[in-house]
């Protein structure tokens, strides 16, 4: 019985270590309808972005247009994938979700897309 409980912990204690998230958490739970509610075409500047969602990755152009990148990737370790019974419980992809705004010279959100990928 005792043998039992000590692998029922340490299976939990893998299961929780197995899992790590990165990138800009602010955006995590950010749904399509909360993008087109925050990021209104023409009317939403640069300024109300970064205080909605954090600082982002930002390549400017030339022309004066700028891509801000939001990413947040939340995985599992791939050594849990080699567990004995824990690895067929858990998934060792990760899922990634990426919103991309384009800024006119203006200032203004131009166009966005928001994404969720999912990796093995």
């Amino acid at each position: 019985m005792r043998i039992i409980k000590l692998v029922s912990a340490c299976a939990g204690v893998i299961s929780l270590a197995a899992c790590a998230s990165s990138g800009n958490g602010q955006f995590k739970s950010l749904s399509q309808d909360g993008a087109a509610a925050t990021l209104v075409r023409a009317k939403t500047a640069r300024e109300e972005v970064r205080s909605e969602l954090g600082d982002a990755v930002v390549t400017e152009f030339p022309s004066g247009q700028e891509i801000w990148v939001y990413q947040f990737t939340d995985s599992a370790a791939k050594f849990v994938k080699y567990v004995p019974l824990l690895g067929r419980l858990t998934s060792s992809g990760s899922k990634i979700k990426e919103l991309k705004i384009l800024f006119g010279k203006d200032g203004f959100v131009k166009k966005y897309q928001l994404q969720d990928i999912r990796t093995q």
